[in-house]
């Protein structure tokens, strides 16, 4: 794919934080964008923002109809789509013991589930053009599992290896597979957290504070800005990496935890949500 670049990209949680912030850059970059999210108002303003480079699509990655149709609603709107970032998704939080069944299920449904449905829905057309590139925003929470935080590092963690399998896939008919795998980021992703077990009877309140977690979180995040920039490079770089951890924080913590020996980490990670204490 020498000298190929993308033209049209596809970007999925595109109403705000990250997506929104890479939607914007990509028009400025000359791209043509397709901005996809549920919420149609906030799509509307993105449109607006961009001098008309930017496309809005509804879409509930979550809906098996919509995901049906998805193809056909890119060939009317006469998009070949040949950059797909999947950046939808969200984090569902709380102990393990008191995640309810529902709730772990539509976890997997918006970041696995949709994430699959939304490439399989481009695929076709980039195969026939022998050309593309996705992008799949992974985490941190991928590679290094976080107390409170199971259920999503679990579809994280998923996320890595469909990527990485993928990756293999489509390499006979030239399309690359990226994953960017972002700490803490300075977004709106804390409000769309869903903090399911918060009862003051849960065995776990002890440790659990959701606010406390949230708040250290916001503590030590990154701007937006970085993750914007890191991920439209991963999307418009001729050559990269298949992975890139970021900022430097979220390196050195998978750094320390592929060589510390697990009981080690653990009690690092004990010490730092007050878990070793009985």
């Amino acid at each position: 794919m020498t000298g190929w670049a993308p033209t049209t990209a596809l970007v999925t949680g595109a109403s705000s934080g990250i997506g929104r912030g890479v939607a914007l850059a990509l028009a400025r970059r000359g791209l043509r964008v397709i901005a996809a999210a549920r919420r149609s108002d906030a799509l509307a303003q993105l449109a607006d923002e961009s001098a008309g480079r930017i496309v809005a699509l509804p879409l509930d990655v979550t809906d098996d109809d919509q995901l049906r149709a998805l193809p056909a609603r890119l060939g009317e709107s006469g998009a070949s789509v040949d950059l797909l970032i999947n950046n939808a998704g969200y984090a569902c939080a709380g102990p393990l013991e008191d995640v309810s069944l529902d709730d772990i299920r539509r976890q997997f449904d918006v970041n696995l589930v949709g994430l699959i449905g939304v490439t399989q829905a481009v695929l076709p057309a980039m195969r026939a053009a022998r050309r593309g590139r996705i992008v799949n925003v992974s985490s941190v929470a991928g590679i290094v599992s976080l107390p409170f935080l199971g259920v999503y590092c679990a579809s994280k963690f998923a996320v890595e290896g469909v990527s990485d399998a993928l990756r293999l896939e489509l390499k006979p008919f030239g399309i690359e597979v990226r994953i960017a795998e972002p700490a803490a980021i300075a977004s709106d992703f804390a409000n769309v957290t869903h903090n399911r077990a918060t009862a003051p009877s849960s065995v776990y309140a002890r440790w659990y504070c959701p606010q406390a977690l949230r708040d250290a979180s916001e503590a030590n995040a990154a701007p937006v800005a970085v993750a914007v920039d890191v991920i439209v490079d991963l999307s418009l770089a001729a050559r990269h990496r298949a992975r890139l951890t970021f900022p430097a924080r979220g390196r050195r913590l998978v750094t320390m935890r592929r060589m510390l020996p697990v009981s080690t980490f653990d009690k690092i990670l004990a010490r730092r949500f007050g878990l070793n204490r009985s």
